[in-house]
């Protein structure tokens, strides 16, 4: 059943379609069983054998052999942790809602090597970016062992030769990447990119759409962006996640405000000076209905695909 996921789900001919789009850059999201080892595991609860095995031959077809076909960079996202960094479905908790990952030190030791192991692996790969050391951490993650975790990270990425990318991101429920103002700070630190994943739905549910787009993204969101980059010491920004979702679904029931959201949207991520990842690029959803979490059925639309189109 996995297999033919992996198999079907993203083919080369999606690749194709996202850089005819003039999408360069891809993150791609991988569990910590990619490895297909853990030298972690005192307590001998051999997590890694409840996942899918024989997934990094995925990652080395896309970093190997499709981005670089279609000239588009790889960043590899640590998005399921050792113990699960945030207790959502998409970090595999091995009970839903549990997090466990600053709780034990092999976890955050597992995740040093995962990183390790990508770096090493990819060294020499043109196409591959670099990596996402934390995917939104959040709840009880101790927020000093995810800054040393993010130091220690770095060093022993840096040990293995590689000057690859590596973002870090604050906790997620604070919804701002000021936490990180001044942490690894340039020249120091070399190619620490701060990540933000900026939504306009969770805890958005009580605005008019009128409000969601003049004040929210307008202003606050502006706000944030140009205080960002006007702190000469912090790190350049990435927005790794986004997308055009709101809570009233405005791309159904209000199609000329949906546009005006889209675009302010996207003139602000276009200030991040390292840009912008897309979440996500499909649905496992049969039909071709237009939605927000999938670009790809998004760019069938004349008009949201030049807007698209026009600031990458």
């Amino acid at each position: 059943m996995l297999s033919k996921h992996h198999d079907t789900f993203i083919t080369e001919d999606d690749i194709k379609q996202i850089a005819a789009a003039g999408v360069n850059t891809l993150r791609v999201p991988v569990g910590f069983w990619i490895i297909g080892y853990d030298n972690y595991d005192p307590t001998n609860q051999r997590e890694i054998e409840a996942y899918s095995p024989g997934t990094i031959m995925y990652l080395d077809r896309l970093i190997r052999v499709w981005a670089m076909k279609y000239n588009v960079a790889v960043l590899v996202d640590v998005h399921a942790a050792k113990g699960s960094q945030n207790g959502n479905d998409h970090s595999s908790p091995s009970t839903p809602g549990q997090i466990l990952w600053s709780e034990k030190r092999e976890n955050i030791a597992n995740t040093i090597e995962v990183v390790r192991f990508l770096a090493a692996r990819y060294i020499n790969d043109e196409a591959f970016l670099g990596i996402g050391l934390l995917n939104e951490p959040r709840g009880n993650v101790s927020a000093s062992l995810l800054y040393q975790y993010y130091l220690d990270a770095y060093q022993v990425v840096r040990s293995t030769g590689s000057d690859c990318v590596l973002t870090i991101m604050s906790m997620l429920d604070s919804k701002n990447p000021m936490e990180l103002a001044g942490f690894m700070p340039m020249p120091r630190y070399k190619n620490v990119w701060v990540e933000w994943h900026s939504y306009f739905i969770w805890t958005y549910e009580n605005r008019t759409n009128k409000h969601l787009v003049e004040v929210d993204v307008k202003q606050d969101y502006q706000e944030k962006m140009t205080k960002w980059n006007a702190m000469t010491d912090n790190n350049p920004l990435f927005i790794g996640e986004w997308s055009f979702a709101s809570p009233s679904n405005m791309l159904l029931n209000d199609p000329e405000l949906f546009y005006e959201f889209a675009k302010a949207q996207l003139e602000i991520h276009s200030q991040a000076a390292k840009g912008w990842t897309y979440w996500t690029w499909k649905l496992d959803v049969k039909g071709n209905k237009l939605d927000s979490w999938s670009l790809q059925r998004l760019l069938t639309d004349d008009r949201i695909a030049k807007l698209l189109r026009n600031t990458l």
